[in-house]
């Protein structure tokens, strides 16, 4: 659709199987597929042209699950729901994997800045110097494998931010430790909609809340410090 006035353009149906994130890098979007949900070997990109919307495909062969662009190059997340341990690089100019970055551990968010690609999973936060392919020093541990398991990476003015449960955590970008008290705490009755979207931007920390998921649910928006600014009704199972 446009996305100014959301009018109609195009609608993409081939090449896709279970698609789930997309990324642009010169003229073309790539959209991971997950395909049969299993091991991952199947799971593939599909390039869309967007000057036409023709589609090809470029196999990724290991769980493809988040994708960005930076600096020309595709980075996809190696995994979803615990499978899969590693960061892909994808060349969009030669059409091919360039490198596959083991981890150690199965990635759930990742986010770059200046150079570095910040990769987070339920327990590690590891960092990526981009000119290298090469992990920076050891991955550091963020939440205990008997914790709820750590999520929803944001890095926003030379802060890490990251969320267990209900909590949400704050350290510096260049810490090597990861703290252990919350920025702040929120309350939720949600059993599977805990955090169920969280975003920092601009001094201020939002969370949605996916409630029962049959009757509205809610966003907070607090301040950088830990303060609730406000709460606000909105609708069924809120996430993005």
């Amino acid at each position: 659709v446009n996305r100014y006035t959301f009018e109609f353009i195009a609608t993409i149906s081939t090449n896709l199987n279970n698609p789930r994130f997309g990324a642009v890098a010169n003229g073309k979007a790539y959209v991971t597929n997950s395909a049969g949900w299993e091991t991952g070997a199947d799971d593939y990109l599909t390039v869309i042209n967007l000057s036409d919307y023709s589609t090809s495909t470029a196999t990724i062969g290991v769980c493809s699950e988040k994708i960005i662009e930076e600096n020309g190059k595709i980075y996809i997340a190696n995994g979803s729901y615990g499978s899969g341990s590693s960061v892909t690089v994808f060349n969009p100019e030669s059409n091919t994997v360039e490198a596959t970055i083991p981890l150690g551990f199965s990635p759930n968010s990742f986010e770059e800045e200046n150079g570095i690609l910040y990769v987070l999973g339920s327990e590690k936060l590891a960092k990526i110097n981009l000119a290298t392919n090469i992990i920076i020093g050891t991955p550091i541990t963020v939440a205990e494998s008997t914790s709820a398991g750590a999520k929803n990476l944001n890095i926003e003015d030379n802060k890490i931010y990251y969320t267990v449960d209900t909590a949400v955590y704050a350290m510096a970008i260049n810490a090597t430790t990861a703290p252990t008290t919350p920025l702040l705490t929120y309350q939720s009755q949600s059993e599977n909609g805990r955090m169920y979207g969280f975003a920092v931007n601009d001094g201020k920390i939002y969370i949605a809340d996916g409630g029962d998921f049959a009757s509205d649910g809610k966003a907070y928006i607090y301040s950088t410090t830990g303060s609730l600014l406000k709460t606000i009704t909105v609708g069924v199972g809120p996430n993005g």
